[in-house]
């Protein structure tokens, strides 16, 4: 091996174990900096149109801690989004009780001067609180979410997410 295919063998090291400890130091603060979240996670539609008929399932692990907690929406859109609003219905089923919860909610995209509502540049964030339960010890949860829009095919929304918190 040639001193130069060695120097860049270690530089490429260097950047991936720089790259793998800002990774671990970024997750270290965010779970440090939401310490009552206990669940979260996204699910990807299809950027040119989320069909009607495709459901986001959502499933939470039984939880090591009951009491009151908070469910947010977390929503991400981009520009080709055609519509104000976005009406999703979000189906829950409880375990062990079996206990079915159905939420309809109707979500704001855009401000009436067609400025999109959320954090981003291209791409737009939006958390929304829809329900607090109060979850027993070692209950878990089955979550699904569809859009109740008369299109069939919704272009233009990103990612639809769960936020679980346990609230003090």
């Amino acid at each position: 091996m040639t001193g130069k295919m060695l120097a860049s063998i270690q530089t490429t090291r260097r950047r991936v174990l720089a790259a793998l400890a800002t990774g671990v130091l970024a997750m270290g603060l965010l779970t440090s900096c939401f310490p009552n979240t206990r669940y979260v996670d996204y699910r990807h539609t299809d950027v040119r149109g989320w069909e009607k008929d495709s459901v986001l399932t959502f499933y939470v692990s039984p939880l090591d801690e009951g009491g009151p907690y908070v469910e947010e929406l977390g929503l991400r859109t981009e520009g080709s989004y055609p519509f104000l609003r976005l009406s999703l219905v979000i189906e829950q089923q409880l375990f062990p009780s079996g206990k079915l919860l159905t939420d309809t909610l109707n979500l704001p995209i855009y401000d009436q001067q067609g400025k999109p509502i959320g954090r981003g540049l291209s791409i737009y964030q939006q958390e929304l609180p829809f329900r607090f339960l109060h979850i027993n010890e070692g209950d878990s949860l089955a979550i699904r979410i569809h859009h109740n829009m008369l299109r069939r095919s919704l272009p233009g929304v990103t990612e639809v997410g769960i936020h679980l918190l346990k609230r003090e």
